[in-house]
């Protein structure tokens, strides 16, 4: 046992495995953005062949410890050794040279390629003309998409047709398609069915036997303990603990990543009790709303202070659908009601003004502007409320506006200033819900809010929902929160009702309480529903 610079204990327990012999070890590496130390001299030693666990809170430094080690950005201090030589991973390509494959937390894709030429990228297969061999690309294509369930996918598709679940998986086929020896997963189910993610780890299993080495990092931890041998928990940029998974428990992971804080909200999440449904007239109406293939059909209503959960598998029409209410894209037909009225909005602004706010499902390609700092993200969407008596955007009331959000949403950052690429992707996630919140929505529209976030944020991020329905400071009068999630047992323990779709179809409606991920689960796939 030792004691770090921050003062935390770093841990062995009794149980920890024998780290002598290793693949990869990490001695001492550091790492700074700015004025934030993102790595305060990690040691990491991961044996050939295992499945490694990396877990921590957000910002604890497991994403860029991956980037370190793929290439993609460069250690301030520390040495790497791999497969027994110490090694300087200047690039991507370098990284690839040696057997080291990236699947990233964000799918890194170019959406104006076909998935064959993204599975290409940088490693074309050329004539001696130089023109590309097509033929070899498409078919090694083919070899590598079946590989991670995708053999249904033609190579010459666009990746921009693609959904994020599958995004997410081109990128496992793409770090599959070189001679890979060591494989880091970043979050690699976050966006993907519980089916895609059983295809996944039969292939991580298959990588194992065939003595690649996995690195796995996720804030799921039922998943590190299924898959991993070993566990490393980062805090604060600096190892909490090494754990054997087979004699250690959940508790104690979250024990050692979320620190004092972090299981207090864990704690109060559990002990909250789901509010009642409240009672009056409906803020939104969706009266047959359709756009072929997506969906058709599709009637509710929510009230203010009611969590309406949409449940479904990937491609039932979930976020098609609150995507069409929030203005982003334009329904075949149908209509909107806001208070009883039609309304009438054909751009996400408009939608905007009558009081409909989307948290998109993608915060990369659909919210976040990376190279704007966590300030100008958090102000995009009330710009119009930050100009000056003469047309100009007030800087002092934009600075305001973003001290009390970072405040108010625990943001850990350097500083307004700081551009949001920087930041763990459970405070990006955060500086969405801030965004989201500053029009002070009435109707609230939340696609995935929890996707890729630690337990301690997930708890916070529950109980906002919640306050937000019930009445907080964005409006005190509550509102009407409809809310999307791969994660089946969050919709059903945050949710009043559950409207359940399939193939773009309201199939059932069920209350949330008493509602369970197996009982959602059945009906979204087109089974009885068993409690």
């Amino acid at each position: 046992m030792r004691e770090t610079r921050s003062g935390y204990t770093t841990a062995t327990p009794s149980g920890a495995v024998d780290l002598g012999e290793a693949a990869l070890r990490v001695r001492g590496v550091r790492k700074r953005f700015g004025g934030a130390e993102a790595l305060r001299g990690v040691d990491v030693t991961v044996r050939p062949a295992e499945c490694h666990g990396l877990v921590g809170a957000n910002g604890a430094g497991k994403s860029t410890l991956g980037k370190i080690l793929a290439g993609v950005l460069r250690p301030d201090a520390g040495s790497l050794e791999f497969l027994g030589h110490e090694v300087t991973i200047p690039s991507p390509s370098a990284a690839e040279r040696l057997g080291i494959g990236l699947v990233p937390q964000e799918p890194m894709v170019a959406a104006n390629l076909t998935v064959a030429e993204n599975l290409a990228l940088g490693r074309e297969v050329t004539t001696p003309w130089g023109t590309l061999r097509r033929r070899e690309e498409d078919a090694r294509a083919r070899e590598v998409l079946a590989q991670v369930g995708l053999g249904h996918i033609s190579p010459s598709t666009l990746v921009e047709r693609l959904n994020v679940a599958d995004r997410q998986l081109i990128e496992v086929a793409r770090a599959l398609g070189t001679d890979v020896r060591l494989l880091i997963l970043d979050e690699p189910t976050s966006s993907i069915t519980a089916g895609e993610a059983e295809n996944l780890f039969a292939l991580m299993r298959s990588l194992r036997e065939r003595g690649v080495t996995l690195i796995y990092v996720s804030h799921r931890l039922e998943e590190v303990f299924r898959l991993c041998n070993t566990i490393t928990v980062l805090r604060d940029g600096e190892v909490a603990g090494v754990f054997k998974a087979s004699s250690s428990t959940a508790a104690m992971l979250i024990e050692a990543m979320a620190g004092a804080a972090g299981t207090e909200a864990i704690a109060a999440e559990a002990a909250q009790e789901r509010a009642q449904a409240p009672e009056g007239p409906a803020i939104l109406e969706v009266r047959n709303l359709s756009s072929p293939p997506a969906f058709a059909d599709i009637s509710f209503s929510v009230r203010a202070g009611e969590i309406l959960g949409l449940a479904g598998l990937v491609g039932a029409g979930r976020s098609e659908i609150v995507r069409a209410i929030a203005g982003i894209d334009r329904p075949a037909s149908g209509e909107v009601l806001i208070d009883g009225k039609p309304a009438h909005f054909v751009t996400a602004a408009q939608a905007i003004g009558e009081g409909i706010v989307l948290l998109p499902e993608d915060r990369q390609v659909q919210g976040l502007i990376p190279q704007l700092s966590v300030g100008a993200n958090v102000s995009l969407s009330v710009l119009d409320r930050l100009v000056s008596a003469f047309g100009l955007l007030s800087l002092s009331r934009e600075r305001s506006l973003g001290d009390e959000y970072v405040g108010r949403f625990r943001i850990h950052c350097a500083g307004l200033d700081q551009p949001v690429s920087e930041l763990s992707g459970g405070n990006q996630q955060k500086v969405m819900v801030a965004r989201t919140l500053a029009p002070h929505p009435r109707v609230l529209l939340l696609d995935e809010p929890t996707r890729g976030v630690d337990v301690a944020a997930k708890a916070d991020i529950h109980r906002w929902i919640r306050d937000f329905a019930k009445g907080s400071f964005a409006n005190p009068s509550g509102m009407a929160v409809i809310l999307i999630s791969s994660e089946l047992h969050e919709v059903a323990a945050l949710s009043h009702r559950v409207l359940v779709l399939r193939d773009g179809r309201l199939v059932a409606e069920v209350p949330g309480e008493g509602s369970t991920e197996k009982s959602l689960l059945a009906l979204a796939a087109g089974q009885p529903a068993e409690a």
